[in-house]
């Protein structure tokens, strides 16, 4: 049942996402309602500060706007990268792109160093490769970005987070330009 209310979730989200051009006034609705007593480990790529909150079952658009400007500095300063998998993944991670097949023959990733292989083989693939945020959206326990990348290419990945603040699942979603 879990499993069936995830994938629709998903589903729901990936339309929205995709279907999206902006959409300052949901992000800033969902600001408006942000709790309070919602927080998760975070450091923040740029810098070494790192700051501690507790998560309890709602993501708040504050964190999920951290995670998001943390997940697009990796990828475009590809030297946080290590530091940034290593903090946010957790140890049993799985990836679902339709990226993944195309670059490793699989069709998901499973763990935490897995995904380190395939992002290096990305970067190592996509030397150029830059991602430009245009919005974040929250869920329950999740968090979508919604971003453009090659190309202009729009993609949207949908983390999802425990309860250790940590990033358990990613579904990659992409609509190529032109």
């Amino acid at each position: 049942m879990k499993l069936f209310r995830t994938a629709t979730f998903g589903l729901a989200l990936t339309i929205f996402c995709l279907g999206m051009t902006t959409c300052s006034s949901f992000a800033t609705t969902r600001a408006d309602h942000r709790t309070k007593d919602i927080t998760a480990k975070s450091s923040v790529a740029s810098s070494q500060a790192a700051t501690t909150t507790t998560i309890t079952n709602t993501m708040t658009y504050d964190l999920a706007s951290t995670l998001a400007k943390e997940w697009i500095a990796a990828w475009n300063r590809r030297e946080t990268m290590d530091s940034f998998l290593d903090s946010r993944l957790d140890d049993n991670v799985e990836l679902i792109s339709p990226f993944v097949p195309k670059l490793t023959g699989q069709q998901s990733l499973q763990g935490r160093d897995s995904l380190k292989q395939y992002f290096v083989a990305v970067l190592e693939k996509y030397p150029k490769l830059h991602f430009e945020l245009q919005d974040v959206l929250t869920g329950k326990d999740s968090v979508a970005l919604y971003y453009r990348s090659v190309n202009n290419a729009k993609e949207c990945v949908v983390m999802f987070v425990n309860e250790q603040g940590q990033i358990y699942k990613l579904i990659n979603h992409s609509r190529p330009c032109g």
